[in-house]
């Protein structure tokens, strides 16, 4: 077993190192409808996102209303 550690050697470039990454993911775009009535008092509502790299700020869509916000990472 190695004890090692490995760190990418892309490691202090994330843009770069998604882009070599990437090539080997499956990305899923996922058609959301807004929901049209009020969440029900007994029920919690997760929003998921992953930061793509720290580039939150290029956002060009809202965040759906939630209970709980979930960064993935």
């Amino acid at each position: 077993m190695d004890s090692k550690i490995r760190i990418h050697h892309l490691t202090n470039n994330p843009t770069a190192a998604w882009k070599e990454i990437a090539k080997g993911q499956k990305i899923l775009k996922l058609n959301v409808k807004i929901p049209v009535k009020p969440v029900d008092s007994n029920k919690v509502r997760f929003v998921c996102m992953s930061d793509t790299h720290s580039l939150i700020r290029n956002i060009m869509f809202d965040i759906p209303d939630g209970d709980v916000f979930y960064p993935c990472r």
